[in-house]
């Protein structure tokens, strides 16, 4: 995983941003994995890992209230 998780552990309203390309990068790449890469060893597996930790740190952000890095301080 990204340093950038180890700002969400510390500060997880502190930088803007984090939570969303986080989210992303583990959706997109678990995609990716899934859709283009598929006949890859072990591809389906780590897709499908990033795809479920791209729902857990939806969750995440959710109970956090990620969005409110946002709001000017």
């Amino acid at each position: 995983m990204p340093r950038s998780s180890c700002f969400l552990a510390w500060r997880p309203r502190g930088l803007p941003g984090v939570w969303e390309v986080l989210i992303a990068q583990k959706l997109i790449v678990g995609l990716l994995l899934l859709a283009a890469f598929r006949d890859a060893d072990g591809a389906v597996l780590t897709g499908t890992v990033d795809v479920a930790l791209a729902g857990v740190l939806l969750v995440a952000y959710w109970a956090a209230r990620g969005w409110k890095a946002w709001s000017g301080r």
